[in-house]
Order: structure tokens, then C-alpha cells, then sequence
């Protein structure tokens, strides 16, 4: 068989670049596209010595469905390439495009879990990415839509994206090789044939190298992707917490950033938690950044953004509580900070950490008289979603001690105090977020960082 070198070292290149896997399944559909697919692959698999399989779906949508799976039944025979056919029943439910898309996806899934297989080849190719990103493009989608295609995505591999159809089909026909045509590709009312057999003649009638020319643009586009994933991993990392029970983000942070940067840090934090933003909602949360505390903006999925004075937190779900810590008592009092204070001791006789309860109340320190601890925690500046993990130092419904925020007058240690005791809490604190620097000052210094 004659092979174009050329087009055997970019397939060879690419699947050096997905780590070389010795174990392959290919989607054969019997289109000219998989076909010259299947026979690179085999060319590739006879120099690498690798385990070649293929899956073919089987929509039952059209009469000549049993033909074409006859047709690569055959083709796998004879070249000695173990094939699994896999029908599906497809659900008529909105387009049926997109319902046969789904069941196909489904189909080729559960094929690599039963061959046990990593990897699975599609034949994906140049004119291909250019029609999926005119469709983006109609749909409004941003740059990580308009990057396309990956050539390799989460065990996907489409090693023909720089590859023109016109390449496959005339490694075909040079061969005397056949394959099968889908006449459902030429139905006008499925978008993708219309760009195919209507828009995209004419851009190329415009300018011959449109298509591929497209493809550069995605390349370029999906760079810049990966630096944006990146820059907004390392930002969460630094500003946010998205580990439970409660997931929120400093506000004052983004507010800062360009609105570019705000946009890709807020659709990658909704991300974190299965939040999916369009360009409205994104735009919806960048507004909510300058809104007053209290301020809320509905979401996908029943989720709600919550605006604190700090923090913006993103509710889903009820919340687990916090594991409460434990109170040590410390000999060492050189070492001053929120978590730590200095008690009357006769004051912790009968005390306990929990959380609040109804009825809670407390003397403030060197406010006078009393009030209740929901007053106190709203005057304190506690966000809302965090009160109830809050851990308390209480005796009976008296609060002693709010840990990191205060001490009561009935547990401070005053003139008739007879002896003292300096206790510590060993805990995480609602709201804390650990950064390697602090400060307003070093705002700028760590932007250059995750840049």
C-alpha cells in the first residue's frame, strides 16, 4: 500500500505525543475519513507493535446502516483487526443530530471500557474543526469555543485535525480503496451540512486556504487556552477555597483583576462545583463583584452566588458543618493571634465547644450588658453561610468565647480573676484561606505571580 510519508509522520508524531499507548481502539465508521484512518493505523500499528481494535455504532436509522456494517466487518477481517459493533437505539428527543451524537459517545465509552483501552482515535479532521468553529462561532461562543477540537482530551484522540479531507481522499483513491457515504451528510436542514456544503464553498472560493487557515486559529487559540487554565488554577489556588463545606472566593481580589481575567476566574470557580456560566450569567457575576454585601445572583443547577463584604460564596446545597477542633491548654504566651486567649479559669468550669444554638447569648467584651450571638456575629462581620459551623467556647446558652473573632466580659480575666489559663484552639476556622502572603501590599506581587 502506498502511504504519504508526510501525512504517516504527522500520525506518528502525534501519537508519540499522547505517550505512545500500546493499546488502541479506533471509531470505524466506514466513512473515508475512518477508513484512511484504519489504514494509517495499521501501517503505525505494524512498525510500533501496537494492539490495533476497532468499534463500529450501528444507529439503525438508515437502510444502509447493515450495509455499511457489513462493509467494515469485512475490512477488519481481512486485515486481521478484532471489531465490536455496537447497536444503539437512539431517542428521539430535541435534534436527532445530537441525539445519535449521544448515543454514539455512549456507545464508543462503554467499547474502551470493555476493551479495556485508554484511548480511543477519531477521525476528526481539518475541515472538520473548521465547520464545528463556525458553529461556535454562530452560537456566540468565546475563545475556549473557538478553539475547537483537541487532538487529545481525555483519552479522545483525533491525530487529523491539521489534516485536510482532501488528503484522506486521496490516499483512497491512489490505493484503488473504497469506503461508504453517509447520504444523511447531505441533508441541508442539519446545520453542520449546511456550512459544509453551502458556507464554507464559498469562503474557500473567497480564500483557498480558509479551512486550514481556521485550524491555525485554533491552535493558536487552544495555547492560549492552556495558559488561561493555568493562570486561573493558580489564582483559585491563592484566593479561593472549593474545598467543602463551603466554596467562596475573596472578592476584593477579582474586583482588581481586568475584566478578561474576571471572566475566566469566575466561570473556573463556578466550574469547580459543575457550574456551567454562558456569557450572560459570567456577566451577571462580574456585576455582583461590585454590588453591596448581601447582594445574590441565581445560577444553573438551583445554585445561588452570594456577595459578602469579603467573600463570594457559591451555595448549592446545604452544608456540612465543619469537624470542630479541640481546645489545648498552652504554657507558652509569646505566641498571640485570634486563635489563642487568656481566661479566668474559674469561668471555664462546665464549658464546652459546639456550634450555635438557638437562644445563644453573650456579654460583650467592654460593650456592656448583653445581647444575642446572631447580633453579635452580623456586627462582627461573620458571613452569613459560616455561622452555623462556627466554633463557640459555651457554657449553657452563655457564649465565652467566639474563637477568632472574641472574648466575652464574663470569661476576660478582670480584677478579682484568681488565677489564669491560656487556652488555644486547634482548628480550622470557617473562612480561612491560606495564602502565602498577606496584605493589600503584596496584591500586585502575587498577580505576577499566577501570571
Amino acid at each position: 500500500m502506498k502511504i504519504d510519508e508526510a501525512l504517516l509522520r504527522e500520525l506518528t508524531a502525534s501519537y508519540e505525543g499522547i505517550g505512545s499507548p500500546k493499546r488502541l481502539l479506533l471509531a470505524l465508521s466506514g466513512g473515508a475519513d475512518s477508513v484512511a484512518l484504519f489504514y494509517l493505523l495499521c501501517h503505525l500499528a505494524t512498525e510500533r507493535s501496537l494492539e490495533l481494535r476497532c468499534v463500529h455504532v450501528h444507529h439503525g436509522l438508515r437502510a444502509a446502516a447493515e450495509d455499511e456494517a457489513d462493509f467494515v466487518s469485512a475490512l477488519c477481517e481481512k486485515a486481521g483487526v478484532p471489531l465490536t459493533i455496537k447497536r444503539v437505539k437512539v431517542e428521539h428527543i430535541g435534534s436527532l443530530e445530537a441525539s445519535a451524537r449521544m448515543a454514539r459517545y455512549n456507545a464508543l465509552c462503554a467499547a474502551m471500557q470493555e476493551a479495556d483501552i485508554d484511548v480511543i482515535a477519531l477521525a476528526h479532521h481539518a475541515d472538520d474543526q473548521a465547520e464545528t468553529v463556525l458553529m461556535h462561532l454562530m452560537h456566540g461562543a468565546g475563545p475556549s469555543g473557538l478553539a475547537g477540537m483537541r487532538a487529545y482530551y481525555q483519552g479522545i484522540w483525533r491525530p487529523l485535525l491539521a489534516t485536510p479531507k482532501s488528503s484522506l481522499v486521496t490516499l483512497l483513491e491512489d490505493n484503488d480503496l473504497s469506503w461508504r457515504e453517509d447520504e444523511s451528510n447531505q441533508d441541508p436542514r442539519h446545520l453542520r451540512n449546511a456550512i459544509r456544503h453551502s458556507v464554507m464553498p464559498m469562503l474557500q472560493t473567497l480564500s483557498p486556504a480558509t479551512s486550514m487557515n481556521i485550524v491555525r486559529t485554533t491552535q493558536i487559540l487552544r495555547d492560549e487556552e492552556d495558559f488561561w487554565r493555568i493562570y486561573v488554577t493558580r489564582w483559585l489556588e491563592q484566593f479561593a477555597c472549593l474545598e467543602g463545606p463551603y466554596i467562596f472566593m475573596m472578592t476584593g481580589y477579582c474586583s482588581d483583576l481586568p475584566l478578561a481575567a474576571q471572566r475566566r476566574v469566575l466561570r473556573g470557580f463556578c466550574t469547580a462545583i459543575g457550574i456551567e456560566l454562558d456569557f450572560q450569567q459570567t456577566q451577571r457575576l462580574c456585576q455582583l463583584l461590585k454590588s453591596p454585601p448581601g447582594s445574590t445572583e441565581n445560577l444553573p443547577s438551583q445554585a445561588q452566588a452570594l456577595r459578602t463584604r469579603e467573600r463570594m460564596f457559591l451555595l448549592k446545597q446545604p452544608f456540612s458543618k465543619l469537624p470542630l477542633g479541640r481546645l489545648i491548654h498552652v504554657e507558652d504566651t509569646s505566641q498571640t493571634d485570634a486563635l489563642q486567649e487568656v481566661f479566668d479559669a474559674d469561668q471555664l468550669q462546665g464549658a464546652e465547644l459546639r456550634y450555635r444554638q438557638t437562644g445563644d447569648w453573650l456579654s460583650p467584651l467592654g460593650a456592656g450588658g448583653s445581647q444575642k450571638l446572631r447580633k453579635y456575629m452580623i456586627d462582627r462581620q461573620i458571613d452569613r453561610p459560616l455561622r452555623d459551623s462556627w466554633p463557640l467556647l459555651c457554657r449553657g446558652e452563655e457564649v465565652l468565647w467566639v474563637i477568632g473573632v472574641g472574648i466575652t466580659q464574663t470569661a476576660a480575666v478582670n480584677a478579682d480573676t484568681r488565677m489564669r489559663v491560656v487556652m488555644r484552639y486547634e482548628g480550622k476556622l470557617p473562612g480561612d484561606l491560606t495564602m502565602h502572603h498577606q496584605g493589600e501590599e503584596n496584591h500586585a506581587r502575587k498577580f505576577e505571580t499566577v501570571s
